[in-house]
């Protein structure tokens, strides 16, 4: 992929492991800097070394998204050493997979505090900065589990369901601001989360994505053919079942740059009529990742 974030300056939580570590890396290949925000400072630390290998600038801030008070003094640091922030990757999250009896209201409390407390502190913290540079793009890491049922998953997909109203509500109120606000909800992804009490053979049967899939789906939003999507909660799953339906069309219809309009009515035959809503807010996604592949 070219260098489509060349220039730019990502703001990412949760970069020292899992999801925002794979996009920390893929980022810096992608040409932006970043601010590797997490509790872990060690960690981020880490990943720093891989940010700069890679030819690019790193800072670390250690970030307690459930602080405000830290959340504040990171972006603060983070504005102070770039003079700007272009991407807000809201990705810092926790959970707990157990039945509902087993799992302790702390820990209830614990999920809430970062997953969605820690999304509307960051934010919250940041569009200021956004809207005072012109604009910017704030992208969530939500879950397929917020409109999933999944035993033992019910307190973490209660704290993504927020994201969902959440989404669509900001989305709106910042058009005139130039900020957009969008979350990808992906299903399965190799992370150490997703391995809380599975063997590797467990998560082979699951076939999970791996953070770098997620790469071209989160840098997308830092480009200028994502200004006119806003307000959209994009189910990945979703998408990769697009994507492979470039195979279903007849073979004079296939050609080297694939569109969603190529591919629209299958994808009307083959989705439920709100899936092919979520497909159809995402087109501008579908043709950038067509046009990847």
């Amino acid at each position: 992929m070219k260098k489509i974030l060349d220039g730019k300056v990502a703001f990412i939580t949760g970069a020292a492991s899992g999801i925002g570590r794979g996009l920390c890396k893929g980022f810096a290949e992608l040409g932006s800097d970043v601010v590797l925000a997490d509790i872990n400072e060690d960690g981020a630390q880490e990943v720093l070394s891989e940010v700069e290998g890679l030819g690019q600038k790193g800072l670390v801030v250690k970030c307690d998204v459930t602080d405000y008070d830290s959340v504040q003094s990171s972006v603060e640091a983070a504005v102070s050493e770039f003079n700007k922030i272009d991407m807000l990757v809201n990705n810092a999250g926790y959970s707990k997979l157990k039945p509902i009896v087993k799992l302790k209201v702390g820990e209830f409390q614990d999920i809430l505090k970062i997953n969605v407390i820690g999304v509307y502190n960051v934010t919250h913290a940041m569009v200021p900065h956004m809207d005072k540079q012109g604009g910017g793009a704030i992208v969530s890491t939500g879950s397929t589990a917020a409109i999933m049922a999944m035993p033992k998953w019910s307190a973490y997909a209660m704290s993504k369901s927020s994201l969902l109203a959440f989404t669509r509500c900001l989305g709106e109120e910042l058009k005139r601001n130039k900020i957009t606000v969008n979350s990808l909800m992906p299903t399965m992804v190799d992370t150490p989360l997703l391995r809380q009490g599975m063997s590797d053979e467990e998560i082979k049967k699951l076939e999970p994505m791996v953070p770098a899939d997620l790469v071209p789906y989160f840098a997308f939003f830092g480009t200028r053919k994502a200004r006119r999507m806003t307000g959209v909660n994009v189910n990945v799953e979703n998408i990769e079942r697009v994507l492979g339906m470039m195979t279903d069309l007849h073979e004079e219809e296939q050609k080297d740059k694939i569109s969603f309009r190529d591919v629209k009515d299958v994808v009307k035959d083959k989705m439920k009529s709100s899936d092919y809503r979520n497909m159809a807010e995402s087109r501008r996604l579908i043709d950038f990742l067509f046009s990847q592949r």
